[in-house]
């Protein structure tokens, strides 16, 4: 990696991801970034099943950790 490479740490996605600065991903940012990096629109059933199985605490937004839950999750699915 040069110094001009930035590393993309599930923390930098995150922040990435979080298009108003909330701090949380909420379904529509979880939307948009899914079909940036997966090139297809995610259904609104994809969305309600992450959004189950990694919004613990069901505020209906996944924050640092429950994202860091879903990526770790995807990372051994690769």
């Amino acid at each position: 990696m040069t110094d001009t490479e930035e590393e993309w740490t599930p923390q930098r996605v995150f922040e990435a991801m979080d298009a108003d600065g909330s701090s949380t991903i909420d379904r529509q940012e979880l939307q948009v970034a899914l079909t940036a990096v997966l090139g297809k629109t995610c259904s609104e059933k994809e969305i309600d099943t992450i959004m189950k199985k990694y919004d613990e605490d069901g505020d209906g937004a996944l924050d640092l950790m429950e994202f860091n839950n879903f990526v770790k999750t995807m990372e051994k699915k690769r």
